[in-house]
């Protein structure tokens, strides 16, 4: 496979402290709960070097859904197959965040990377298993899946769902050089396919409303907006390699993405026209509630080698809390200890609760009031 993001295992870690929010702002989220998940999944030693390594989305305010890849087994998979003998399982569970129960447990064989859980903004789940998908409700109930047709044995795909449209999109980055990705938007309700193309962007950092799309190109040095009916993509920003990334959609059709070369979190309106730059130092990652009301950037540097275990730190980690209406910040928090740089995070449907995972430790914040 000529893609790969390479990912490094985190050795450890203890729960994080929130420290006090930025004087300037709100205040900070209000620490409710804090969960070590470690006895649920598997040592860290056997998570698979999966994108993302561990998984989280919120299906309710009160109902989290975590998820990682396990080596259980060392028997042969066979592409296109599912059994309990393969070697790498998608593990996960749905907590309860009031008690800190665990409400449900999945465990289902799967050929690993790309594989994940993912919540539709209906509030249903997407099961990804390399080619396969499974929609089902969070019990588990089956409700319909597809499989996608590949160019080759070995194609990578990715599936994005969209947080505030029953959308998702799905990309096959083919194993075969010179091939052009296949490209799909899909209705997340019933996994129908809307539009579909083949193109040379990224095989990641895609997001889509009801009426465009929006991708990076040329290893996140452009990024694209392409509206459906249309063959044309706008190019509506440059920057050096790797500099832009994570786009999504706050809206039909207002999006933020991430610019790294800027040092900020872009808006934009409907056209490639910048409705607000927000300063956010070293940004990493965006997330958004399912009502469109709040979005969190994650920012930290990727710069701190830990000699003890080995593994690559953010250093000087937080998360930015915005009113997606008024684009004002409505809180701020640093994270200590310094987590592993493939940390995640998640806001609820409505925008009342903040999740970070780091190595299984999940903290549960209370968003301020806005």
């Amino acid at each position: 496979m000529r893609w790969r993001e390479n990912r490094l295992q985190a050795l450890g870690g203890l729960l994080w402290l929130i420290a006090c929010a930025h004087a300037a702002f709100a205040g900070a989220p209000k620490l409710i709960r804090t969960l070590d998940l470690n006895s649920e999944f598997c040592d860290v030693k056997w998570q698979q070097l999966n994108v993302p390594r561990e998984g989280m989305a919120f299906i309710t305010e009160d109902q989290l859904l975590v998820y990682t890849i396990c080596r259980d087994n060392v028997a042969l998979s066979i592409r296109d197959h599912f059994q309990a003998s393969n070697p790498f399982h998608l593990k996960a569970v749905i907590v309860d965040i009031s008690t800190g129960a665990i409400r449900k447990h999945f465990d289902l064989p799967t050929h690993g990377y790309g594989s994940g859980i993912q919540v539709t903004h209906d509030g249903n789940l997407l099961i990804h298993r390399d080619n396969v998908l499974d929609l089902t409700d969070t019990e588990g109930k089956f409700l319909t899946g597809s499989r996608v047709s590949r160019t080759g044995l070995y194609d990578f795909i990715t599936v994005a769902t969209s947080p505030t449209e029953d959308l998702l999109s799905l990309v096959d980055f083919p194993d075969a050089p010179g091939t052009p990705n296949g490209t799909a938007v899909i209705d997340s309700r019933n996994l129908k396919v809307l539009h579909q193309w083949h193109d040379d962007a990224d095989v990641g950092n895609i997001a889509s409303s009801t009426t465009m799309t929006v991708r990076t190109a040329v290893h996140g040095s452009s990024l694209l907006t392409r509206a459906f009916g249309q063959s044309a993509w706008t190019n509506v920003l440059l920057g050096p390699m790797g500099g832009i990334y994570s786009p999504i959609f706050l809206t039909d059709s207002e999006y933020a993405v991430l610019d790294g070369a800027q040092s900020a979190v872009l808006v934009f309106k409907p056209f490639g026209m910048i409705a607000a730059k927000l300063k956010v130092w070293s940004p990493m990652a965006l997330n958004v509630s399912r009502d469109g009301q709040i979005f969190g950037v994650a920012w930290g540097s990727m710069r701190r080698f830990n000699q003890a275990t080995g593994g690559l730190e953010a250093g000087n980690t937080g998360v930015d809390l915005y009113d997606a209406t008024s684009l004002q910040k409505i809180g701020s928090i640093d994270i200590h200890p310094t987590p592993y740089f493939d940390f995640v995070i998640a806001i609820s449907p409505h925008g009342s609760k903040l999740a970070i995972i780091d190595s299984m430790k999940v903290s549960i914040l209370e968003v301020p009031h806005h």
